[in-house]
């Protein structure tokens, strides 16, 4: 393992203990915390993947120079995939109105656990199946 491998299993392994004490001190504070963390990775893979996909849509030349690095940069999708996973777990943390008596009809509408856990599996499938074909391309 490289120095570089190496460095980055200890930073990967730190911050999952700091995930799991923060989680126990505070459940509520580091689910925002996660949430906030993921929304950054997320945003700015999908930015990268909206390049890649416009670059290759007009077929533009000067993305040449940055194809390589920028798809990969969207190899991590799939397991922005499976690190979505926690969020459906603290969702009653993050999204108290779900559970609140004065939302009438919370449990069947657009916010409800089972409608948002099948939007989450589609829009990820659809990104990795572009970002998988972007890159075979």
């Amino acid at each position: 393992m490289t120095k570089r491998a190496a460095l980055g299993v200890v930073i990967t392994l730190v911050a999952i203990v700091a995930l799991v004490f923060g989680a126990v001190m505070d459940p509520r504070r580091a689910a925002f915390a996660y949430l906030d963390a993921y929304s950054f990775c997320l945003t700015v893979v999908l930015g990268v993947l909206f390049w890649v996909m416009i670059g290759h849509t007009t077929n533009a030349v000067w993305f040449v120079v940055l194809r390589r690095t920028a798809e990969r940069a969207i190899v991590p999708l799939p397991l922005l995939a499976v690190l979505f996973v926690p969020l459906l777990f603290a969702r009653r943390l993050l999204y108290p109105v779900e559970t609140s008596p004065t939302y009438p009809g919370a449990p069947d509408t657009y916010s409800s656990i089972t409608f948002f856990t099948v939007r989450a599996v589609i829009y990820f499938a659809i990104w990795c199946s572009f970002s998988f074909f972007l890159r075979r391309w």
